[in-house]
């Protein structure tokens, strides 16, 4: 069964399960409703007065209000006589108003509403006390349209259910800056005669030369090739270009030119710190560094990762944490 089948098959069963869902639990009971006109509507309060659940414009508004709840709210957990799965969402549902729905991977790893739940905690994350519930049964979770989404762990790794999420950045690349006493850089790159000229991924107006493999072979995403992007032309570059299109004897090996770039302190920034996180962030988990599918790019102030939910945790407690740690460092230099 090809993969596309399989996800087509795997979002009927969901949608199968939703309208089973409305059936046997009824409306305010934490679960997703199927779908009249917006995919997924703000939970309607059955619980304690302010627990709407996500609200927005968007669909990243709706996500980011999710996340918040989960980062933020401190709940207690008092499942330790055993209770349904559904029961227990319903539960957490009447706390926050956050809606739930368990997609057919969770179902093959043999979570289902019937499942009985055992697990007790008091005063808990309510991130960190939904991946412990869930951790015995090998699921975890995504984010969909501001609905928490129950799958199985090994689903998690599948492109298909990860998320873009954008970090703000531009306060550590500042920091990173100064800690590396960094400067724009000029740097002679070696380019083969025969190459045509040094150029973007995969080729492109400038006349690259060098593919999308033996880019990502060099590192891989943005400001990773050679690793001197942005760069501009200088002369010397444009002299050297020149001389490559000069014929030579037959037998005679490449000459090895070279073309003049400069490299921002800024850019340098950039690819250090997407170096830090594919390197402690997960690093099987990339597309560059291991055999995953994760992405992360800068753009500007911004880094913009695709990832499983748990490792965009990670990359957000990361940057976190780098950024403290530089700060407390800057501040005893300065005294």
């Amino acid at each position: 069964m090809t993969t596309e089948r399989r996800r087509r098959i795997g979002f009927e069963k969901l949608l199968l399960g939703w309208g089973l869902l409305a059936l046997s639990v009824g409306p305010g009971s934490g679960f997703a409703q199927p779908p009249q006109s917006a995919p997924v509507a703000a939970a309607t309060a059955t619980g304690p007065v302010g627990n709407t659940g996500p609200v927005g414009n968007s669909v990243s508004e709706r996500n980011e209000a999710t996340e918040s709840l989960l980062d933020t709210r401190e709940l207690d957990f008092p499942f330790a006589d055993g209770r349904p799965l559904k029961e227990v969402l319903a539960d957490l549902h009447s706390a926050t108003g956050l809606k739930f729905a368990i997609d057919s991977s969770a179902e093959d790893a043999d979570l289902s509403t019937e499942t009985e739940i055992t697990f007790s905690a008091e005063s808990l994350r309510y991130r960190t006390g939904l991946d412990l519930l869930l951790e015995p049964y090998n699921c975890t979770y995504t984010i969909r349209d501001g609905l928490v989404l129950l799958i199985s762990c090994d689903a998690s790794s599948d492109p298909y259910f990860f998320r873009l999420k954008t970090f703000e950045i531009e306060e550590l690349l500042q920091l990173i800056i100064r800690a590396e006493r960094l400067e724009d850089q000029e740097q002679l790159v070696p380019v083969a005669a025969s190459a045509g000229g040094l150029g973007g991924v995969g080729g492109g107006a400038t006349g690259g030369a060098i593919s999308g493999d033996k880019a990502k072979a060099l590192g891989g995403c943005v400001f990773s090739l050679l690793p001197v992007l942005p760069h501009e032309a200088t002369e010397e570059g444009a002299a050297a270009e020149a001389g490559a299109a000069a014929p030579r004897a037959v037998g005679q090996s490449p000459t090895l030119l070279g073309r003049v770039v400069k490299t921002s302190a800024r850019a340098q920034a950039q690819q250090k710190l997407i170096d830090y996180l594919q390197n402690n962030v997960a690093p099987d988990e990339w597309s560059v560094t291991g055999n995953g599918d994760g992405t992360v790019e800068a753009v500007g102030g911004v880094l913009v990762v695709g990832q499983s939910e748990k490792i965009l945790s990670g990359v957000g407690e990361a940057l976190h944490d780098l950024t403290r740690k530089l700060k407390a460092i800057e501040a005893r230099e300065r005294k």
